[in-house]
């Protein structure tokens, strides 16, 4: 007499093997909204970016929101504090302004340094909405070969500071953003790579000196 074996057996059966060998994903847990970074207006977003030296670049800072008709696109943001630190000054901070309609908050200050951009904004004339809503943008300058890690973070774990508009009743989500216990952050990497010339000048030299060993 033959045996049978259910299809659903089967695949309980072959599932540990299957998911190492990688043939069924896993699922992830991806928070619906970030902070992310963008050097064409928003068309792509990115975790890095490579910059010759001395050159310059204009980075968008978007809060998104990959929830299909989530707070965000729905209600739009009304308010926010953005925090964002660079952990070397490979590539530094030259200027940085809040996009319309934000604008900087009478009861709060925004400012930016070399390594640091601290925006404290409220929309006044009305209230962006939209799956990528653009905060503001900054200019860095590549000064030195190297990388630097550009972080933003919670600007104060102990209150709320980013408020929906309105219609979402003007309810925080610093927790969505950041965490319950405020440690999300989200960070973009500026490579400054030397110019062209530069590696050739320095190719020209090692090939230079192994030549002259090569004669002795």
């Amino acid at each position: 007499m033959k045996s049978y074996v259910s299809t659903s057996a089967r695949i309980a059966a072959l599932m540990p093997v299957a998911l190492m060998l990688g043939l069924f994903p896993i699922s992830q847990t991806k928070a619906d909204l970030a902070i992310q970074f963008s050097i064409d207006e928003g068309a792509s977003f990115d975790t890095e970016i490579r910059l010759l030296e001395d050159d310059t670049a204009t980075i968008g800072v978007y809060l998104t929101d990959s929830e299909i008709n989530g707070p965000v696109t729905a209600n739009g943001l009304q308010s926010f504090e953005f925090l964002l630190e660079a952990d070397t000054m490979f590539s530094s901070i030259t200027d940085a302004a809040l996009e319309f309609p934000f604008e900087n908050d009478p009861n709060g200050s925004s400012s930016f340094t070399s390594d640091s951009i601290d925006w404290d904004a409220e929309a006044f004339s009305f209230t962006p909405t939209g799956s990528q809503i653009l905060l503001g943008n900054f200019e860095i300058v590549a000064n030195a070969e190297g990388p630097t890690v550009f972080t933003a973070s919670d600007t104060d774990t102990e209150n709320n500071n980013w408020f929906l508009g309105s219609g979402g009743n003007s309810a925080p989500i610093d927790d969505a953003l950041f965490g319950t216990d405020g440690t999300n952050t989200f960070s973009l990497t500026v490579v400054a790579v030397p110019e062209p010339s530069s590696m050739l000048v320095g190719f020209g030299l090692v090939a230079l000196a192994a030549s002259r060993r090569r004669r002795r």
